[in-house]
């Protein structure tokens, strides 16, 4: 739109000059529905996230509107970072375009933060202090489910090997064979297992302490008196 030159003229007979024209384009049309391109797992042990949307409109520009967990950050564009709160989290994003038409979806995402690693609650073996046959079965209980148990976690302090790692859920058990007679010890270090979240277990308190022994008593006689006595 805009006026001619002459177009218009004052009561001293003054033309006007021409004006600068102007345009405006009618737009109803919403941008499309926003989705996510980048967001985290749905379990994850890492505060920190970045989410990436993605949206477009007949104009070329879109504007996100993000929340997380009911707070409005400060951010239009269409990649929101920022640091996640222990458990769960929400994200939520809408679009718009420069007429102010709302995309008629939101893209919504949640996940859950756990930094909290297992911790061993129980760490027992099934014999006594002082054994002399087979080995000892050690029962490791974590505070909550744990995989990937790895005995080389497993410290022995003598002359004692653990074996193969058995168990699921938050109870596993392996092995522990002497291979001579003596004392030994044994300890767990932390990382022997993670959790879902990829959190690794804390070391355990207790230190297991053991000796075989395969040894008979030997037995010897005496007698206050002569062989022949009366």
């Amino acid at each position: 739109v805009g006026v001619k030159e002459n177009g218009v003229y004052d009561l001293a007979g003054n033309g006007n000059a021409a004006s600068a024209a102007q345009s405006r384009f009618y737009d109803n049309t919403p941008p499309t529905d926003p989705v996510f391109t980048d967001k985290p797992a749905k379990l994850t042990n890492e505060p920190g996230f970045v989410f990436t949307a993605s949206s477009t409109d007949n104009s070329g520009t879109v504007f996100y509107h993000w929340t997380l967990n009911e707070s409005e950050p400060d951010a239009t564009s269409a990649t929101l970072q920022g640091v996640a709160v222990e458990g769960t989290n929400t994200v939520s994003v809408y679009t718009t375009d420069p007429a102010g038409n709302r995309s008629a979806g939101t893209a919504t995402w949640t996940w859950v933060l756990d930094t909290v690693p297992p911790e061993v609650e129980a760490f027992r073996g099934d014999r006594a202090a002082k054994f002399n046959s087979g080995a000892v079965t050690v029962t490791v209980q974590f505070s909550e489910e744990a995989f990937d148990f790895d005995t080389a976690k497993v410290a022995i302090g003598g002359n004692a090997a653990a074996g193969t790692a058995s168990g699921s859920g938050d109870t596993w058990t392996f092995p522990v064979t002497p291979g001579a007679e003596g004392r030994f010890t044994v300890t767990l270090a932390a990382g022997a297992a993670k959790e879902a979240a990829g959190n690794e277990s804390t070391a355990s308190e207790t230190e297991l302490s053991y000796e075989y022994d395969t040894t008979p008593p030997s037995v010897l006689l005496s007698a206050d008196k002569d062989e022949r006595f009366n």
